[in-house]
């Protein structure tokens, strides 16, 4: 089974901040244990870094919690 569900945030940060960090929301997938998530956290943070060169958090959300939308993906969350 995936270990997420695909869905993702990017959460952005309010202006004025000189370098502002990468806050990334993933839901982790439903068969994934809380024991998992820890490690899960640690992968996609290093697959994020080693494609775009910049260290991002990671926010593992449980499945179904990020809104869905009909039509256009939502990708940016404030």
């Amino acid at each position: 089974s995936p270990k997420t569900t695909g869905e993702i945030r990017i959460i952005l940060q309010k202006p004025g901040h000189i370098q502002p960090e990468l806050w990334v929301k993933v839901e982790y997938g439903e068969k994934v244990s809380k024991d998992e998530l820890p490690t899960l956290e640690q992968e996609i943070s290093k697959a994020i870094r080693e494609k775009i060169l910049v260290t991002p958090k990671i926010e593992l959300v449980p499945p179904g919690s990020l809104e869905r939308s009909e039509y256009k993906t939502i990708f940016f969350e404030r």
